[in-house]
C-alpha cells in the first residue's frame, strides 16, 4: 500500500474508532438497533439460541460501526445458522468461568473478612472473572469475523483484552453501567430493556473489540505489506464469506 493510501486510511480509522463516531453511529442507526434488540429478545426465549443472536449482533455492529447498512436477513441470518453451534460451545465455557470465578470472589471475599490471607485468592479470582468476561467481547466478534479454531480464538482473546486493555475497560465498565441501570431500576427499565439495552451493551462490545483487531492485525498487515511475511491481503467486510475478513490468520502470530 502506498504512502498516501496509508494516510487516508489511518485517518478513516481513527475516525471509525473514535467516541464522537461511537455516538453518531448510535444515534443515526438507533431504529436499526431497536430492530435488533428486538431479535435478540425473540432468541432468548428459547435460551440456547442466545450466544449465535449475540454472535450475529456483533457481526452487523461492526458493519454498523464502519459507515455500512447491514440487514438481518442477508447478514445477521446467515451468521447465526453458520456459528449456532460454535457460539453455544463458547457460551457455555464463558458462562461456566464466569460462574466458577465469580462464586469463588465471593466465597474468599466473605472469608477474608476474618482472616486477611483470603484477600490474594479473592483478588485472582475476582481479576479471572474481569478478564473472561472482557475476553467474551473479542471471542463473538472473532467468530463472527474469523475462520479460526476455538483453541485459537480462545487464546487471541486473551491476548487482546490485554493488549487493548484501555478500550477493553471502557466497554466493560459501560456495559455494566447499563446492565446495572437495567437491574437497579427494574422493573420500570424493562420497555427500554425491550427496546434498546441489550443492542446498545452489544453494540459496545463489538465496536470497541473490533478496534482492537484493527488496531494490532489490520494496521500491521498494511504496514508490512511488502515484507514476506506480511498477511495476505483480504476482502473488506461488504464481501465477507464464511471466517470473515481475517479468515485463516491467527491474531497471536501477528501481534507483535
Amino acid at each position: 500500500m502506498n504512502a498516501p493510501a496509508k494516510m487516508e486510511n489511518n485517518k478513516i480509522d481513527e475516525y471509525m474508532f473514535s467516541w464522537k463516531n461511537y455516538f453518531r453511529s448510535i444515534w443515526d442507526e438507533l431504529f436499526m438497533l431497536v430492530r435488533f434488540n428486538l431479535m435478540f429478545v425473540l432468541c432468548c426465549i428459547p435460551v440456547v439460541t442466545i450466544p449465535a443472536a449475540i454472535t450475529a449482533m456483533h457481526y452487523v455492529f461492526v458493519r454498523i460501526a464502519r459507515g455500512e447498512k447491514p440487514s438481518l436477513r442477508k447478514d445477521a441470518l446467515p451468521v447465526f445458522k453458520r456459528e449456532f453451534a460454535r457460539s453455544l460451545l463458547m457460551g457455555v465455557m464463558i458462562l461456566i468461568a464466569l460462574m466458577v470465578s465469580v462464586t469463588s470472589f465471593l466465597f474468599y471475599i466473605r472469608l477474608a473478612a476474618g482472616n486477611i490471607l483470603f484477600m490474594a485468592p479473592a483478588v485472582i479470582s475476582g481479576s479471572i472473572a474481569l478478564l473472561v468476561f472482557l475476553m467474551s467481547f473479542y471471542i463473538f466478534t472473532m467468530l463472527a469475523l474469523l475462520d479460526l479454531p476455538l483453541k485459537a480464538i480462545i487464546r487471541n482473546a486473551y491476548m487482546l483484552a490485554i493488549l487493548n486493555i484501555k478500550y477493553s475497560l471502557c466497554a466493560g465498565i459501560y456495559i455494566l453501567f447499563i446492565a446495572g441501570i437495567g437491574v437497579l431500576l427494574f422493573p420500570h427499565t424493562v420497555p427500554l430493556s425491550l427496546m434498546v439495552l441489550f443492542s446498545l451493551a452489544i453494540f459496545t462490545a463489538a465496536y470497541f473489540s473490533y478496534y482492537g483487531i484493527n488496531k494490532y492485525i489490520l494496521k500491521n498487515r498494511d504496514n508490512d505489506a511488502d515484507t514476506p511475511d506480511a498477511m495476505e491481503s483480504v476482502a473488506g467486510l461488504s464481501g465477507i464469506k464464511k471466517g470473515g475478513e481475517l479468515a485463516g490468520s491467527d491474531i497471536s502470530d501477528q501481534v507483535v
